[in-house]
């Protein structure tokens, strides 16, 4: 819990900061709720859990990193996204496990896996419901380059990325010669 009380929280235009601001207030209320809610069903609040309103954060819609201990895959704060610096340990015995936790809920966005296992990191690739899968990396949730959007009820079916260019595009072909005779079929061209 201590590397995440050190987290640097601020403008997230500023390269040095690891946690920005909420999206808006409304957003600041839904973290409280979750937390309350996870508190309420068990939880143990091991860090953070409130809004951050005093010195360089007294103008901005900043949120104390979470993490929530004692987490059941059952507990809403687990099937729920939140949308917010909250995060829920989930304590499972085998890795097949861990995947089936994961695979449980209604969303699949973005999923992380650290591991030296080659075998269980292709594993994960193939077996985690999500629309991307980070190996060795953090859930920083759309890499610009390749589609991205999330699976089950997660967004709305549609990959964001270059692919959204063909689903707002109609595409057409056009030919033009500039010979200006009239051109027979190429079918017509055989001797």
């Amino acid at each position: 819990m201590e590397r995440v009380k050190k987290l640097r929280i601020g403008n997230g235009l500023d390269p040095t900061v690891e946690v920005g601001p909420q999206v808006n207030e409304g957003q600041i209320e839904t973290s409280k709720k979750y937390v309350g809610i996870a508190m309420a069903e068990g939880a143990e609040l091991l860090t953070g859990g409130v809004p951050l309103q005093e010195g360089e954060h007294l103008n901005g819609t900043f949120f104390a990193p979470t993490v929530l201990g004692s987490v059941t895959p059952c507990m809403r704060i687990a099937r729920e996204e939140v949308f917010g610096p909250v995060v829920s340990l989930i304590d499972f015995d085998t890795f097949e496990q861990g995947i089936e936790i994961a695979n449980s809920i209604d969303y699949g966005l973005s999923t992380a896996l650290y591991t030296k296992d080659v075998n269980r990191a292709f594993t994960a690739m193939r077996d985690l419901e999500a629309g991307i899968t980070y190996i060795n990396a953090p859930t920083i949730g759309a890499e610009v380059h390749l589609p991205f959007g999330g699976v089950k009820h997660t967004g709305n079916g549609h990959r964001e990325g270059s692919e959204a260019i063909d689903f707002f595009t109609t595409w057409k072909a056009v030919y033009v010669d500039y010979s200006d005779t009239l051109q027979r079929a190429q079918i017509d061209n055989a001797e």
